[in-house]
Order: structure tokens, then C-alpha cells, then sequence
């Protein structure tokens, strides 16, 4: 994988979705005409977008909108698209089959591909504000650092304004102070419109704050605090330049926490000359948590595996998808070669195995840091 890697989230109204910038194979192919962005962006870009851009097979005036060869500009302004702020740019979506309606015979291809629809995109941050896990592999080989502005004071009898929540401090949420006399002490709704506000902003930043929660997270993400009665909230378009010089201060201080903490010396007795130790803590963390979120995935798998009266086992549906690959019962046609065939069966007992060592780990380990992460399977932004 690269060691740089930029992404830019931005919201697809129409879809209910948040998409990732540059698009991937997984992402799904969306299409542009040049009369639609031709408004937000330079000509430069627009003559680098036709460039690049692969026309649609049949309606060519539509553009594929390029996946690794995509102007930081465009992703940054699709991203960017603050609700009543700034316009929202509009892509289209074309369904695989949008050209087998139109016969032979026409001359002229309809302007509109059949089917297809206008994808409305918007600020990033209506969906995924703080997506850190992007970046994330199951066992890190360098640092992934996240910022992120607070409407609250660090929890505790000595709240502060920027702080980075230890990973051994189990649910830090709930430690509220409620001595501080000076700063808000714990989060309140006491109004109508305030209930109303958590409504939207629960719906918005729910994922976000489940993940800075989790240790191998929590550890390494800054926290700043911002208080909303003092103008100083993430938007604010009022701002004066010493109210931008003192945030931009605060970042200042951020950005030392984090080489405060990660930039600690090794003690050669501990660690290995030259290691850091936050940053072997903080792989330690990953690890632990790593090990028991697939022993918890794994829980029953060969038990499922075997099948039942109401489903097919595993090895009998691998025999089946590869005895006649073209009308593979459970694949619709995508049947197995042998060689992809002997592979799942590898794979299957592999998992098997590793379920059955967890099975027989009877030594004790340490308490698990909380609260303890869960592997999850869903879609790729």
C-alpha cells in the first residue's frame, strides 16, 4: 500500500451515502459532463479532467470521473460542500444496462442515458466528520494521528482544553467533573431546540464518536476544546484574525501533545534502543484488541460451516460451484475452477484451525481494555 495517502469524504444526498475521494473499483463509477463542473472549477482542471476522464461506451458526453488521477481540487470542493454555504455539485449515476434499451437503429443516442440520475453531493461531515479508520490496518506500521474540536472540556476534576485520552482509561466518556465552575462540566440538553439539535447530531456523529472510543484509537486522536458561547465552534465565518491566531495556537499545542506523548526517550531496559515507547504501546493495544475481535468473530464458525437441515455445508457448496462451473447453483453462472475451489477449501480449514486454537487457549490474559472493539463486515466508502 502507499505510505501517502489522501482521501476526501463527501456525502451522496441521493443515495443516502457517503462516498470516498478518489473513487475505487468498490466505490462504484460515477459520470460527469463538462457543462455541470465547468462553473466551480478552473479551466486548467477542466482541461485535465477531459484529459484523463474515459467516456461512457455509448453517451459519450459523460465522463467517467477519474479514480486515481482525480485533481485534489475537485475532491477537496466536493467535499467542502457546506450545506447553504456553498452549491452542491451534481454527478450522475448510469445503471450497467442503460445502453441495451436503445436499438441499432437509432442515429441519435438520447441525451440522458435511460435510467440514470443526478447523484447531489454535499459536506463530508454529514456522514463520516472524523473518518480516522480509513487510514487504519490491523497492525500499523506507522503512526495515524486524528484532530478533533470538542464542545466540552476534558472529563474529570481538572478539566482542560486539549488532551489525548490515555488507551488503559476505560470509558472516559463517563467521567464527568462536576466541581468545574469556570467551564461546562458535563453534557446537558435543557431546551427544546437543544434535544432537537442532538436529534440531528447524534444521527450525524454517532460512528465517529463510537470509534474514538475504542483503544488503538482514543490514544491517538488530540482533542480541543472549543467553547460554543465564546464564538468558537467549528464553523464559524465571523472569526476576526486574532480569534485565528489564538486557534491556530491551540493546534499549535496539539500538535505538541502528540510529539510529547509519541516522542517519549526508551529506557533500554523496557523497550529496544531506538523504539518509542508510546508507539509500542500503542501497537501493543492494536494487537491485543486485534486477537480477541477475531476470537470473538470466529466463535462457532466450523459449527456453522457443517450446514443443517436448512443450509448447505461449506465443503458441499464449494464441490457444487466448481462440478459445473457455468451453472453453478449458488453463483448464477460464476462458477469455481479447480484451483479457486482447492483455495477455499484451504481457507475454510484455516479458519477452522484458528478457531480451534483459540478454543484450546486456556491461558488466562490480561483484562481487555474497554470498550473492546468488534470486526464488523460492511460496505466500502
Amino acid at each position: 500500500p502507499p505510505s501517502i495517502d489522501l482521501r476526501m469524504m463527501a456525502s451522496n444526498l441521493t443515495q443516502g451515502r457517503p462516498y470516498g475521494f478518489p473513487l475505487t473499483e468498490d466505490s462504484g463509477d460515477l459520470y460527469f459532463r463538462m457543462e455541470d463542473l465547468a462553473p466551480f472549477f478552473p479551466s486548467e482542471v477542466m482541461t485535465y479532467l477531459k484529459k484523463c476522464a474515459v467516456p461512457h461506451a455509448v453517451f459519450t458526453n459523460y465522463l467517467r470521473m477519474p479514480h486515481g488521477d482525480l485533481p485534489i481540487l475537485v475532491a477537496t470542493r466536493l467535499s467542502l460542500s457546506v450545506p447553504l454555504l456553498f452549491k452542491s455539485i451534481g454527478l450522475w449515476a448510469i445503471p450497467d444496462g442503460a445502453s441495451q434499451g436503445i436499438a441499432s437503429t437509432v442515429s441519435v443516442t438520447p441525451a440522458v442515458p435511460p435510467g440514470a440520475y443526478r447523484c447531489w453531493f454535499s459536506d463530508g461531515g454529514i456522514c463520516a466528520n472524523f473518518p480516522i479508520q480509513l487510514f487504519d490496518e490491523a497492525l500499523p506500521r506507522w503512526p495515524t494521528f486524528g484532530v478533533t474540536l470538542e464542545d466540552y472540556p476534558k472529563p474529570g476534576q481538572n478539566p482542560e482544553d486539549i488532551w489525548i485520552t490515555d488507551a488503559t482509561e476505560n470509558h472516559p466518556e463517563l467521567d464527568y467533573s462536576t466541581s468545574a465552575s469556570n467551564k461546562p462540566a458535563q453534557p446537558s440538553i435543557k431546551t427544546l431546540l437543544g434535544f432537537l439539535y442532538g436529534i440531528v447530531d447524534t444521527a450525524r456523529k454517532w460512528n465517529d464518536n463510537a470509534s474514538v472510543r475504542l483503544p488503538g484509537v482514543r490514544e491517538r486522536v488530540v482533542h480541543i476544546y472549543l467553547n460554543p458561547s465564546d464564538s468558537g465552534s467549528g464553523l464559524n465565518l465571523r472569526l476576526n484574525g486574532d480569534r485565528m491566531m489564538e486557534l491556530a495556537g491551540k493546534g499549535h499545542k496539539a500538535g505538541l501533545a502528540l510529539v510529547k506523548k509519541f516522542l517519549r526517550p526508551a529506557v533500554e531496559s523496557q523497550v529496544s534502543p531506538g523504539h518509542d515507547v508510546a508507539w509500542d504501546e500503542h501497537r501493543w493495544v492494536r494487537f491485543t484488541t486485534l486477537v480477541h475481535s477475531v476470537r470473538s468473530k470466529l466463535d462457532l464458525f466450523s459449527t456453522s460451516a457443517r450446514g443443517s437441515r436448512h443450509a448447505t455445508g461449506l465443503k458441499q457448496a464449494i464441490s457444487d460451484a466448481s462440478a459445473s462451473p457455468r451453472e453453478a447453483p449458488y453463483h448464477e453462472g460464476f462458477g469455481l475452477t479447480a484451483s479457486q475451489a482447492e483455495a477455499l477449501v484451504t481457507a475454510q480449514a484455516a479458519l477452522a484451525m484458528l478457531e480451534q486454537s483459540f478454543a484450546q487457549d486456556r491461558v488466562p490474559q490480561p483484562q481487555p481494555l474497554r470498550p473492546r472493539p468488534e470486526l464488523r463486515t460492511r460496505a466500502p466508502w
